[in-house]
Parts: C-alpha cells; structure tokens; sequence
C-alpha cells in the first residue's frame, strides 16, 4: 500500500489496490515464476473502473539469453526529463527480441506475436541481416524450451488468423490487414530460418 501511496503522490496515477495481483506458480518446465498485473487509472485514462488499463508481470530465470543485454536510458519525452538522463537499464538487444518473438509463435500461436515479428524485422531489418548465425541462435532459443523448430511453417502461422481482429483491433489505432502480415512472414521472413527446416 506504501508503494501504491508514494506513485500517486509522485505522479498522479492511480493503482486499483483491490485489483492489484502477484502470485508464485510453476511453469510447464517446473521452474518458480512470478506473474502479476496491475491496474492503473492515468491522465488520459476511462473514469470507469472496470475498464483502466493494466500492466501485466512475467517474471522468470528460466530463459537462456543468446545475446548480452544492452544498456539503454529510460524513454521519457516529458518536462521532467532531465531527471532520468543518467539512468540506464539493462534491456534485451533487438535481435535477441525477435528470435524470442519468432520462437513465441511456435509456441503459441498468437496474432501479437506475428504482428511484433513483422513489426521488428520491418525497422530492424539491416540489423537482423548481419547477425552471423541468426539461425544458429534461433535453435538454441528453441532447444532450451524444447520446441520443434519443425513447426515453423506457413501452415502454423496462418493459425493467428482466428482472433486477428479480436485480440489485436482494441491494442491499434488501425487494425492492419492479416493477409499482408502472413504474406510478409512467408516470403520475407520465413525464409530465413527456412534452412533449419528439414
């Protein structure tokens, strides 16, 4: 309640205690997670309760990082800005994020992840291009969560096509077309890992 107390009178934002949730589980590979969410009301916030944002928690050791993190300062484009200039945090390079990300669709299937996928070789693509061994790196990732890299296919993505709409169209100002993205992914995208598919 403390902490609750200290952020509104730091900045105004409001956390729904009652709603407020952290809770201890086992993974699927026996490991010790936590997984929390907080519900918020900021400036440009709904007035009605039920429908604040949140901000969901996965917190784990059970991750193998193929890259080193990166040191990264805090983005804040407000008057206060200043006072974060010299703060810095440790944070996932964008290669280590989108061989995570790509790995997430074999696992689960979601349309965020395809559209974060294609989102990130879009921006990064030079990038991505010039990791030696972004194969290599991408079945490590794999080999760690035991997931078969068999499953990378067209067929397997097109499966993000149930709940496009649903799960995506409330996170964007413009609900993209899902064919352009599945497209994107089958001839751009795919082909890369496409050698370890055999």
């Amino acid at each position: 309640m403390k902490i609750i107390q200290t952020v509104y009178e730091k900045s105004g934002i409001q956390i729904d205690s009652k709603r407020t949730l952290f809770e201890t589980l086992e993974n699927p590979s026996g490991q010790t997670i936590v997984q929390g969410r907080i519900f918020y009301r900021g400036p440009i916030s709904p007035s009605a309760h039920r429908q604040w944002p949140r901000i969901k928690f996965d917190l784990t050791h059970d991750e193998i990082l193929i890259f080193n993190p990166i040191s990264n300062p805090i983005f804040h484009q407000y008057s206060d800005a200043s006072e974060f200039e010299n703060l810095l945090i440790q944070t996932y390079g964008i290669e280590e994020l989108f061989i995570e990300k790509t790995r997430a669709l074999l696992e689960r299937t979601r349309p965020r992840d395809l559209f974060d996928v294609v989102e990130i070789w879009k921006r990064e693509e030079r990038a991505l291009r010039n990791v030696m061994s972004l194969n290599s790196h991408f079945r490590k990732k794999c080999a760690f969560k035991n997931v078969d890299i068999q499953n990378l296919s067209s067929s397997k993505i097109e499966g993000c096509r149930i709940g496009w709409k649903d799960q995506l169209e409330h996170q964007l100002s413009s609900l993209p077309n899902f064919e352009n993205y599945f497209e994107f992914f089958r001839n751009t995208i795919f082909p890369v890992f496409e050698k370890n598919i055999s």
